[in-house]
């Protein structure tokens, strides 16, 4: 069988007896397998009504789709199949429902097609429900909103579906004509009615109001009705008749018994389901309040006339009634036109004659009332007050916030201040102020001078934040003309004063004495600093103002007075005796030197004082301002070098301000600055001789000339620049003695050297022969040829006898050429070598000759006296040195390293026999090093060698060599193996020498020995050792603050003492500081933490020695 299945109808479980409907029809799962000839078999078939099924009827088809027989004959008045109404006795109607006699291939019904048809009961029934959605409380003026929300309880869609708003006396409609029609007759409509609204679904509308100002409720009720609905059936609303007139059907009834109910019948008696109010209670206020304010023109003496305005506010919802209004006048003024707008005065109050009839909300309203000041009124301030005392309204409501009375201060929150003048929002009620009571308060100007003494934190004479009062001081008031004293105030704890009611037309001046204070560093500050005559300080040094003249009623607050705290400025000029401009043990300080402290700004003298006999000065009570200081040299001083080192022992006489001044400085409220000081020292002379050493011995006899005509050179040791020359002369105030020299003209202290030019074809003695220092000479070559060792000179010594003996001198020479076969033979056509550095040195290894080989390879070293020496050669890095001693001197190189690379063996020259076959071969090769450094020093045990070089090549080891000062020969001591691995970045290599017993002078070189048995020798150093002291010390930090850490190296054992003093000799510490240490390190520390700022001086001393170490606190 097919069913036809029509829409409206849904199957229920296809696929179970039934299949799933396709193209609206739908088949037995399984065909009846047979039926019997006079039986009838039943298959039923089930369907579901869709929910949004419009329609009242539904009919359904079945036919008979196919079926066979034994016989394969046809039926024989129907046509099986599976096409709804093909055949010709399938009509669409009922009028041969269920027969099944007729035949349909002659024109009747076809009995195997057969329908059946329902009825479908459709229900129009339409509801709404009006809420309120914004959030109360609500008052006047307040935005209300509504939700409208429309429901479909029947069972057919609505169309065009309209909702009418009746609007209440006291709402405003919102946005009129956007999503509501402008209202009109009380109502306003949907601008777009509902399009459609299915069965079972709800809509919401929304709709604003707000609440009319001036409303007086305290309750709207707003009704909303659906006024229009259409259906595809033309039903009337099952249980509601939809229209746009409020309460005209039985069932609207103007109550809320029935609010939100959406399940009764409006048509049988109960509620209009489709009608429904929403109602909000209106909170209504009553609130006035007051505030009184002065309308007159200040200022005010005893007589003016004062007029004040009283303004009354409605600051509720209510409308108020007959509001009056109490005046309370205070003693000083009297009532102008009493009885006119105000009745005349009783008990000291007045009210308004005619009080305010109405007042809406919102609203405001002024009444004036004047009066006059009392001629003989003494004070300086009039407050008075006003007072609501009297309203009503409609709600015969009490005001919210206030009690209205005629009683001034019998409320709470009415205190007799102006904490809360004008002030109209606060709850008397509640704690508050009561904001319908309120003053005005009025200055009445009787003269006056004040104000305030503070202490100036940061001495700029002007009052700033953070700067606090002085409470204690006495101020005086005097009269200008007869200074006469008139009154007397002590500053309270906000460092005010105030001179009252004070006669006009008069001149003062006041006096601060802040004695009673016990702040004997202080004084008052800049008088009438900055621009604001409010915050300046108006009182001289002493402690006085100016006159100040004051008309009758003007007040002066502005006289005040800063106190500062003064400051101190110092310190000490000292004799720089080593001039290098720090202050040091040993260098005393020197008095009766004149010191002028000046202001920097007006550059005028402030003070004058002497250094006393330590060499201190110290100014103190100075204001806190710019200042720089001015020193008068000593006669026979210098100045020394300014602005070295610590601040705390430096020169600082820079010449800043001018000559003998320092820079200037900004002392600060209370500073102490005692860091100015000023380093001088003597001049000091240097003078000799230069003589003819007739026997070549170093030694001056009386029968040996001096030399005149000698340029002699006095040379910086630290810059080597020439700072003043001469020529030898005769000794001034001698009959004969020529050679003379001197440099007198204020040679400062510091570290020197004389140079010498070379008289003629002589040569510079040997220095310091003989025991008598007066008699040998000076010239050692240490700081170049013809100059002697480094002269230290202290302030004010004179230092004698720095000669210079010269002797016949000796010629060394020959020849430097380039060794093409490299067999260390001069053989013909080997060329010369030009630009070869020669040098002839001594034992010692200082130089004292030298000279450059011309383009012939020739050179000569003159100026050599008699003595031993050997040859150095520095020729350019790319060449080496051939092989010496291959053949005869005249031919062979003489350049075999005995003294280092470059050098010959030691040589005598004695008698008149120059050397002039000293020759060196030069061959183009890689050296086998670089060397970079070599380096000692005797670190207290033993000597300790360092040597660097930059590249090695075929380096097979080093041999140490070593001589004393009182030896000739170099001898091995030792062996050093190249690096391990042989680089082209060079090693560093090192070299501990355990065997020196004596004290004295050693001379190190180190013998390179390469692969092939080549060799060349490091440069020459001189290491001096001295066991004398036997206690190193190193001090840190320094400066330093609360611990001072001593690092002590011993070289005995020994015990250890030491001693502190400051910079004035004072002993600040003295103790054991260790019994018997032993040799080494040791670390010690030493609290400082109660030692004062500055400069200190620790000696430490040993069983064989003292040394002295200065340092500085700073904290």
């Amino acid at each position: 069988m097919t069913d036809y299945i029509p829409t409206g109808l849904t199957l229920n479980n296809p696929g179970a007896t039934w299949t799933t409907a396709s193209g609206g029809k739908t088949n037995l799962v399984s065909a009846i397998p047979i039926l019997a000839p006079g039986d009838s078999i039943i298959r039923t078939i089930s369907f579901t009504i869709d929910a949004n099924f419009q329609g009242t009827t539904l009919r359904n088809w079945a036919e008979i789709s196919s079926a066979t027989n034994a016989l394969n004959q046809p039926d024989i008045d129907s046509d099986p199949d599976a096409t709804n109404f093909n055949q010709t006795g399938e009509t669409n109607d009922l009028n041969d429902d269920n027969v099944i006699s007729q035949d349909g291939k002659t024109g009747g019904d076809e009995d195997d097609h057969d329908p059946a048809e329902i009825t479908v009961s459709q229900i129009f029934d339409l509801a709404l429900k009006k809420t309120l959605s914004s959030a109360g409380p609500f008052i006047p003026g307040s935005t209300v909103n509504f939700e409208i929300k429309i429901y479909n309880q029947g069972t057919i869609t609505a169309t065009n579906v309209n909702v009418t708003d009746y609007i209440p006396t006291g709402l405003t409609l919102n946005n009129p004509g956007t999503t509501w029609t402008t209202t009109s007759g009380g109502k306003t409509n949907l601008v777009t009615a509902i399009p459609t609204l299915a069965p079972g679904d709800s809509i919401v509308r929304t709709i604003s109001f707000t609440i009319d100002a001036n409303f007086q409720g305290t309750t709207l009720r707003n009704w909303a009705e659906i006024s229009s609905a259409t259906n595809a059936l033309n039903q009337a609303d099952i249980d509601s008749d939809p229209d746009a007139t409020n309460f005209n059907q039985t069932g609207e009834t103007n109550d809320l018994n029935d609010d939100n109910v959406i399940s009764q019948n409006g048509k049988t008696g109960g509620d209009e389901d489709d009608h429904d109010p929403a109602e909000i209670t209106v909170l209504q206020i009553f609130d006035l309040a007051l505030k009184k304010t002065l309308s007159s023109a200040e200022p005010f003496t005893p007589g003016s006339i004062v007029n004040f305005e009283i303004r009354i506010f409605n600051q509720g919802t209510i409308t108020a009634t007959n509001v009056n209004v109490t005046d309370y006048i205070p003693t000083g003024l009297t009532l102008n036109n009493p009885g006119v707008t105000w009745t005349a005065v009783s008990g000291g109050k007045t009210n308004l004659v005619t009080g305010v009839p109405t007042l809406a909300p919102g609203d405001s309203i002024i009444r004036t009332i004047s009066f006059t000041i009392d001629a003989n009124f003494q004070g300086t301030t009039l407050r008075n007050w006003a007072e609501i005392s009297a309203a009503t309204n409609v709600l015969n409501q009490p005001d919210i916030d206030s009690d209205p009375d005629a009683s001034n201060f019998n409320q709470t929150g009415e205190t007799n201040d102006l904490n809360d003048d004008n002030v109209v929002s606060q709850n008397g009620k509640t704690g508050g102020d009561e904001d319908d009571h309120d003053p005005a308060e009025i200055t009445v100007s009787q003269s006056f001078i004040g104000f305030n003494v503070w202490k100036d934190k940061n001495g700029d004479g002007v009052q700033s934040i953070g700067e606090l009062p002085l409470q204690g001081v006495i101020v005086s008031l005097y009269d200008c003309n007869t200074n006469a004293l008139l009154r007397r105030d002590t500053t309270d704890q906000f460092g005010n004063y105030g001179f009252e009611a004070l006669p006009g037309n008069k001149t003062y001046f006041v006096s601060f004495d802040a004695r009673p204070l016990n702040m004997p560093n202080c004084n008052w500050t800049f008088k009438e600093k900055g621009t604001d005559k409010q915050f300046d300080s108006n009182a001289n040094l002493n402690g006085i103002t100016d006159c100040i003249h004051l008309d009758w009623g003007e007040r002066d607050s502005t006289v005040d007075a800063g106190f500062v705290e003064l400051a101190a400025y110092g310190d000490y000029v000292w004799h720089d005796r080593d001039v290098d401009g720090q202050q040091e043990s040993g260098e005393e300080g020197v008095g009766g030197v004149t010191v002028m402290l000046f202001d920097a700004v007006s550059n005028q003298v402030e003070r004058t004082s002497l250094t006393d006999q330590y060499g201190y000065y110290f100014f103190d009570h100075l204001l806190p301002k710019q200042y720089y200081a001015k020193f008068s040299k000593p006669a026979n001083f210098e100045s020394t070098v300014s602005n070295q080192g610590s601040e705390l022992s430096d020169n600082d006489v820079d010449g800043s301000n001018g000559v003998g001044t320092n820079e200037t400085t900004y002392l600060s409220p209370g500073e102490t600055d005692r860091t100015w000081d000023y380093g001088i020292y003597k001049c000091s002379c240097i003078s000799g001789d230069v003589w003819y050493d007739l026997n070549n011995d170093g030694i001056y006899q009386d029968l040996e000339n001096g030399i005149n005509g000698v340029s002699v050179f006095l040379v910086d040791a630290m810059t080597n620049q020439v700072v003043a020359s001469t020529v030898t002369r005769p000794k001034p105030n001698t009959a004969s003695d020529d050679g003379y020299y001197t440099f007198c003209n204020c040679v400062r202290p510091g570290m020197y050297y004389i140079k010498f030019d070379k008289p003629g074809n002589l040569a510079a003695s040997q220095a310091f022969r003989g025991v008598d220092s007066k008699k040998y000479s000076h010239v050692t070559h240490a700081n170049g040829i013809n100059t002697t060792n480094k002269i230290t000179v202290l302030s004010g010594v004179e230092i004698k006898d720095i000669n210079a003996g010269y002797q016949n001198q000796f010629i060394v020479g020959n020849f430097v050429w380039l060794d093409s076969n490299q067999n260390g033979i001069q053989d013909t056509g080997e060329k010369p070598v030009e630009g070869v550095k020669v040098m002839a040195v001594n034992p010692a290894g200082t130089m004292v000759s030298e000279s450059i080989t011309g383009s012939d390879g020739i050179y000569h070293l003159d100026g050599i006296c008699e003595g031993d020496y050997y040859i150095k050669f520095k020729p350019l890095a790319m060449y080496s040195f051939t092989r010496p001693n291959m053949t005869n001197e005249d031919l062979d190189s003489d350049v075999s390293g005995a003294n280092g690379e470059g050098t010959t063996a030691i040589m005598r020259l004695t008698g008149l026999t120059n050397i002039q076959t000293v020759d060196a071969g030069l061959v183009v090769g890689v050296l086998p090093i670089e060397w970079l450094d070599f380096s000692g020093r005797f670190n207290g045990t033993f000597m300790e060698l360092n040597w660097l070089t930059a590249a090695e090549k075929d380096n097979s080891h080093f041999i140490v060599e070593r001589r004393n000062y009182s030896e000739v020969d170099f001898v091995e001591i030792g062996n050093v193996n190249s690096a391990s691995t042989l680089n082209n970045l060079g090693s560093k290599y090192s070299f501990d020498d355990f065997d020196t017993e004596s004290n004295g002078i050693y001379y190190y070189r180190i013998k390179q020995v390469d692969r092939s048995g080549k060799y060349s020798y490091s440069k020459v150093i001189a290491i001096n050792k001295s066991t004398t002291n036997d206690v190193l010390v190193e001090l840190y930090p320094n400066p330093a603050n609360n611990i001072l850490h001593l690092d002590i190296q011993t070289t005995k054992e020994t015990n250890l003492h030491f001693e502190i003093t400051d910079i004035a000799g004072n002993n600040v510490l003295d103790q054991e500081l260790i019994e018997m240490v032993k040799s080494g390190r040791h670390l010690i520390d030493i609290n400082t933490s109660n030692f004062t700022n500055g400069n200190y001086i620790i000696s430490i001393k040993s069983q064989q020695s003292i040394s002295h170490h200065k340092f500085v606190i700073s904290k």
